[in-house]
């Protein structure tokens, strides 16, 4: 596998369970939407979402801590550290830089990170409404201040609800995170008879 190495800027603790990852971002060009492996000194690697906007001049990552090699690396890594990463961002929400004003974000977990690349590559647009479902009460959600239209849940079926209840067939909905969580809000939207291309999801496994 290529590879490429960047430096790291900072790990911040976000969440008991969240940590941001960031890397100077040595010219790489991504997009919102856009997946980059990085590994561990044992070669094994993950993909991880990019949180950062276009114009940053840096790589953000919000990494779940768990007990796989490649999180327990990162998360343990000073700044000045090399990091191995993928050379090229892999794009797994091809439609999100066309992205209309009218647009619904759900997500869980990790699942924000997209969501934020999005918000600081268009700062201006006119419609971005969020519903964000966390674990625990009380996190810290500095990243949503400012995004009057964002809603925090800690209950799923509670946001699963309230997508539902304020569904529009002419909102383009991006469900991002984890499949326990969203699944079943996918499902439901599926079950509007939504268009193909007003539906995008990316959703991964908790035990990944």
């Amino acid at each position: 596998m290529n590879y490429t190495k960047l430096k790291v800027v900072r790990v911040k603790d976000i969440t008991p369970d969240i940590f941001e990852l960031v890397l100077e971002g040595k010219g790489i060009k991504h997009k919102p939407g856009d997946c980059m492996l990085l590994m561990a000194p044992n070669n094994e690697a993950r993909p991880f979402f990019i949180a950062s906007g276009i114009a940053e001049p840096w790589m953000r990552f919000l990494i779940k801590r768990c007990s796989s090699e490649v999180s327990t690396y990162l998360s343990s890594l000073q700044p000045g550290k090399m990091v191995k990463v993928q050379p090229e961002p892999v794009c797994m929400l091809p439609h999100l830089m066309k992205a209309p004003d009218d647009v619904v974000f759900i997500a869980s977990d990790v699942g924000i990170a997209p969501i934020l690349s999005y918000l600081s590559t268009y700062p201006t647009a006119k419609t971005t409404n969020i519903s964000y479902l966390i674990d625990n009460e009380g996190v810290n959600v500095e990243w949503l201040k400012g995004h009057h239209k964002a809603l925090i849940y800690t209950d799923k079926l509670a946001m699963e609800s309230a997508v539902i209840d304020e569904y529009c067939k002419l909102s383009t909905y991006y469900v991002i995170g984890y499949a326990e969580d969203l699944s079943d809000i996918v499902s439901r939207l599926k079950g509007k008879k939504i268009k193909r291309h007003r539906l995008n999801d990316a959703l991964f496994s908790k035990s990944n």
